[in-house]
């Protein structure tokens, strides 16, 4: 995707707040990401999600942040992810080179042995980063990787389980044990 010029995000960052549900594209580590405004209000959304996010539950629509402008301030929750969505405040605006920036202390999350946060830091998911980007073209819908298959693969063939030959040996050695018991009385005659 190409980027799109500085002058065209800054008008994005002010001017086009005041219109009604407008709706601009960004890549955010990987991810093509949505940025909703309307009336002063902000909402991203993942709209492709780069695929080591799909284990975490990140899907697309999934609501990354949420807020509005204050002044030239965006300020607002975004979210992490893991043991489900945790929120964390951020704030930020345009650099220089017209990327929006939001920052702010970030959860610690421990998955194991509990799912929780426990304390707050500045990590990778302190500083979060929206390089504009032009509208995606129209493509298929995003689909975990773990359920794309080429259409050239064929499945893996599935070794069939046999309790049916287990159970005919079983049947078989049955009927021998009965015809041997049978026959060994009748060898003998009556008594």
């Amino acid at each position: 995707m190409k980027r799109i010029p500085l002058s065209a995000f800054l008008l994005f960052c002010s001017a086009s707040l005041a219109a009604a549900g407008q709706v601009h594209y960004a890549d955010h580590n990987g991810s093509l990401m949505s940025i909703e405004a309307h009336a002063g209000f902000v909402t991203i959304r993942y709209l492709e999600p780069k695929p080591s996010l799909w284990g975490w539950g990140v899907r697309p629509g999934t609501l990354l942040f949420e807020g509005a402008w204050q002044g030239p301030v965006l300020v607002g929750t975004a979210y992490v992810f893991g043991c489900g969505p945790i929120p964390y405040n951020v704030s930020g605006g345009p650099d220089a080179n017209g990327v929006l920036v939001l920052r702010g202390l970030a959860p610690v999350v421990a998955i194991s042995p509990f799912c929780g946060v426990i304390g707050w830091e500045w990590t990778g998911n302190s500083m979060l980063v929206f390089d504009p980007q032009r509208p995606p073209l129209p493509r298929q819908a995003a689909v975990p990787p773990a359920l794309v298959v080429p259409p050239w693969s064929a499945p893996e063939p599935r070794r069939p389980s046999r309790p049916y030959l287990q159970r005919s040996r079983l049947v078989r050695s049955r009927a021998l044990l009965v015809a041997l018991f049978l026959s060994s009385c009748a060898d003998e005659g009556p008594p």
